[in-house]
Formats: C-alpha cells, structure tokens, sequence
C-alpha cells in the first residue's frame, strides 16, 4: 500500500513495514534535458549511433522472436522472477503497449507495459547480449513519449526492493545475489524519476514477516507458469461489438493460458476488427 494507507493501517495498531520504492515519472512535468537525465542523453546516442531504431505498438506481435530472446534473458539472468514480477506470457503481451528495437532489421530487445486508466506501468525488459548499450533506455523513453502524447499522466517504471533488516541474512543475500539486481537501481535513476514509498502491513509483527518471507520466496523462486494454482480470468475491459442493430459492449476477458505461444490470427467482420487467440491447451 501507499503512505495514506500504511498511516490508517498503523493508527489501527497493526505492524507496518516499507519494503519498496516506486520510481515514477510525472509525463507532463518531466524532461530529457533535465540535468538528472545527463546519462540516459549518453546512452540514448550511444543506441542510435549503433543503428537501433524502435517500433512502437505494433499491430501483429512477431511471437516467436521475443520468445527468444526471452529465453536467452532467462538463461543468463537465472530465469524469471515470480509473484509481482513480469513474467513472459504471450497472451498478455497482446493486451499491452509492446515496444520493440531492431538493428539491421533483427528484433534484439522489446518492453511492455501494462495500461492503466491514469497510468502505464513498466512490466517486461527484455534484450540479446548484443543489444547495443541504450537500447532499453530508448524503449522506455519511447513509451514515456506515447504515453504523454495519449495524456496519460503517469508512467511507473516499477519499484526497487527494500528488504527489511530482520529478514534471515542467507534470504537477504541470496536476493542480493541475482544477476542484474545492482543495475536496476541505475538504470531507473538514470530517468530521474520521483519516488513513493511502498509498504507492506499486518495485524501483527509475526504475519507481517511471515508474508514477507513467503512473498520474497515467490518472487525469487517462482513456480513454473503451468504449476501455478489457477486463478481467475481477468477482465480487460470491454469490446463495442454490433448485435441485431444496436451496440453492445462484451467483456474482454484474458484466460490464463499455459503451454507454447499462440499464433496470432486476424478475423476481420463488417462490424467489428479483432485479433483472436487460439486456446492453447499444452501443460
């Protein structure tokens, strides 16, 4: 929860505890000339200089590329993050704002966002060891510039951890230890972004380590998608569709899909156009 929420939760006597910082950008207020972003102006050259040109939002998603380049991520990062990490679902990346980076036409990066009302936040981060250096600092800062345009007023480029001291230290240093965890700091202040606090509370000290053990296991040492418990369909949003004349707005509704990528189809009608997702039932 936010500050106001943690203040209420601890008036009411239960323990409260920050563990993460959420880096945001206000996209009416900030700026690439700011002095704060003196390094992400280095890097951005550095990509362009390199040849990286950046595709925003496009229509038909080439599936098969990004899941390469995912897998090589996973290899060399020590696989996916679980619980309230990003993780690599095709089904959903086709309900995001997807940004890719190519160079001499090869996809070697992308990153996603989920799309709030208010605001769009950073999910996945993607790239092959030969994505030239600034290549993701160009995919964000290209999101950052679609979202201002659509008058979206915030984008959260996602929190940093902050393990609480009386965490077990062999679980505190196994965290510390995952590859790419010292980087995310930087790269994100990099931005100059503005920072709120997170917190987590409980009706008492002993729920509030045990939860946050658990969730810090999750995080860390996630299940594989198929062995997941289920959960339920997730509501998008709703689709006007045309029925006997009139108008009607459907939900939109994401199944929790396991198995292999999907291929993508276009299904074209008089009243509506869509792209639909053949169900895949491999475990």
């Amino acid at each position: 929860c936010g500050p106001r929420e943690a203040l209420r939760a601890r008036a009411a006597g239960w323990a409260v505890e920050r563990i993460a910082t959420e880096a945001v950008i206000d996209t009416a207020r900030w700026s690439l000339d700011r002095p704060a972003c003196r390094s992400l102006r280095r890097k951005l050259k550095a990509a362009s200089k390199a040849g990286v040109t950046i595709e925003t939002a496009p229509q038909i998603l080439p599936l098969d590329e990004m899941a390469r380049i995912h897998a090589d991520w996973a290899a060399r990062s020590g696989g996916e993050r679980g619980f309230s990490m990003g993780r690599f679902c095709p089904e959903l990346l086709m309900h995001q704002h997807v940004v890719l980076a190519r160079r001499e036409g090869e996809l070697v990066a992308f990153a996603s966002f989920h799309q709030g009302r208010g605001d769009w936040t950073l999910d996945l981060m993607r790239q092959t060891v030969a994505a030239p250096d600034g290549t993701m600092m160009a995919l964000v800062l290209s999101a950052i510039e679609t979202a201002r345009a659509a008058q979206v007023p915030l984008v959260s480029l996602a929190a940093l951890p902050k393990l609480p001291a009386w965490m077990p230290a062999p679980l505190r240093a196994r965290i510390a230890a995952r590859p790419g965890c010292a980087g995310l700091e930087q790269f994100k202040r990099g931005f100059g972004p503005g920072w709120r606090p997170l917190y987590a509370a409980a009706p008492g000290r002993a729920g509030l380590a045990r939860a946050a053990i658990e969730i810090a296991r999750a995080v860390h040492d996630p299940a594989p998608l198929g062995a997941e418990p289920p959960i339920p369909d997730i509501e998008l949003g709703a689709l006007a569709v045309q029925k006997g004349g009139a108008t009607v707005r459907r939900p939109i509704r994401l199944p929790v899909l396991r198995g292999a990528a999907p291929r993508l189809t276009e299904q074209t009608g008089p009243a509506n156009d869509r792209r639909t997702l053949p169900t895949s039932r491999n475990p």
